[in-house]
């Protein structure tokens, strides 16, 4: 049986061990409590510090910032870099403000992408501003010397000479709002991009003009109206092209064809289809005039092979007759008419004597060699070549004023 005393000891402990606080417990588990949820506090600090540089890092990704800096010197140098590092800066600060903002459809954010771009578009349009002043500055340092005189070629030639540095050193970068590159000053540009390159001449289309009139005088023969339409089309085709009636009429060639061609016509940009066809009509005529030149070579090349041909004895003793009349008439102080051996009527013309209007085809004289507008210095013959259809339809005979020798040899019967 149990000491009495020890019961009531044991009780009295039981007691007092249920009024016990363990402040020196609490406060440990209180401490580890806090260290819990701190240490959650971090690692969720954590998440999201890497989840925004993430975002950071993402937004920084999409800029394209790599400008091209190579051959660019002086002061065209610290203007580009300062221009970049300012658009750079412009992206990163947006970037950075949008990856704080957590919802990317909120007003806020939208407004920080809408920067973003911005500033990436005048990257873009810095470095086509760049590539454009390089490639237009190779352009016209390699064309300098084929730039044409043409009316309205002066201001570009200024534009060129102050941008690219041809007569100083080349002209202070200015990047606007947008990052397009121009060139203050009152010889500069707004925008690279803008400059309009000068009109060189035009070399190959100048060659065309005198190789047709070769080859039309060449082939010897009239203009028939489909080489004329053939002509007409390929001369307009010429004339449109880019730069060609410019270069034209800026008097860019000086040879013997070219010069003076266009004389008189006057350089009319508001008005292209008229001065196109004015030009044509040059060139054209230049063509109809080679066609007459050819039938006259010909014609001449085959009266020089009949007066070749040796005549009979009868033949000469009546050619011969008809040398003595002939000479006897040319020193009269009139025109003659009279039937020559090979059996046509001609007209004899003494020197100093005025040919009558009239001689010529169907009387009009448009076609064959011209009369002489005045009285000839040596005696002369009319004589009929040929026949041709006048512009009436009708067969009419072409007549023509040539030196009484030549007259005496073609009028001679062979």
């Amino acid at each position: 049986m149990a000491d009495k005393t020890l019961i009531e000891g044991a009780q009295r402990l039981a007691n007092a061990s249920s009024q016990f606080v363990d402040y020196g417990g609490a406060i440990a588990r209180g401490l580890d409590k806090n260290q819990e949820e701190s240490r959650v506090r971090n690692a969720d600090a954590k998440v999201r510090v890497k989840e925004l540089n993430r975002r950071v890092q993402s937004n920084y990704d999409k800029l394209d910032g790599n400008v091209d800096f190579t051959g660019l010197k002086g002061q065209q140098l610290a203007d580009t870099k300062d221009a970049a590092a300012g658009y750079v800066r412009e992206y990163h600060e947006a970037a950075d403000e949008n990856a704080r903002i957590n919802d990317p459809m909120s007003p806020a954010s939208k407004d920080a992408q809408n920067r973003m771009n911005d500033a990436q578009q005048k990257i873009v349009a810095m470095k086509n501003g760049l590539d454009t002043y390089a490639d237009k500055m190779k352009m016209y340092n390699g064309a300098r010397d084929s730039y044409s005189g043409a009316g309205g070629n002066e201001e570009a030639l200024t534009q060129g000479n102050y941008i690219f540095g041809i007569d100083d050193e080349p002209a202070k970068f200015e990047f606007d709002e947008n990052g397009n590159l121009g060139f203050g000053g009152e010889s500069g540009v707004s925008n690279i991009i803008d400059y309009s390159m000068p009109l060189s001449r035009a070399n190959d289309d100048a060659l065309i003009i005198p190789s047709v009139l070769s080859k039309i005088q060449g082939q010897q023969v009239p203009l028939d109206e489909g080489a004329r339409a053939a002509y007409q089309q390929e001369t307009m085709t010429m004339l449109l092209k880019n730069g060609v009636m410019e270069s034209f009429l800026g008097g860019d060639f000086k040879d013997d064809v070219m010069q003076g061609l266009f004389d008189g016509i006057e350089y009319d940009p508001s008005n292209k289809t008229a001065m196109a066809e004015a030009m044509q009509a040059r060139i054209m005529n230049e063509y109809e005039r080679a066609a007459v030149r050819g039938v006259d070579t010909k014609r001449q090349e085959e009266r020089a092979q009949e007066a070749k041909k040796k005549p009979t004895d009868q033949e000469t003793k009546q050619n011969r007759s008809w040398i003595t009349a002939a000479t006897q008439i040319s020193e009269l102080t009139a025109l003659k008419e009279v039937n020559a051996p090979n059996g046509n009527s001609v007209a004899i013309v003494p020197a100093g004597v005025n040919v009558e209007v009239g001689y010529g085809i169907g009387g009009d004289g448009k076609l064959g060699k011209p009369l002489p507008p005045e009285a000839a210095t040596e005696p002369g013959m009319i004589i009929r070549t040929r026949y041709e259809i006048n512009e009436d339809g009708m067969e009419a005979p072409f007549l023509e004023w040539v030196p009484l020798n030549e007259g005496l040899l073609l009028t001679k019967k062979f």
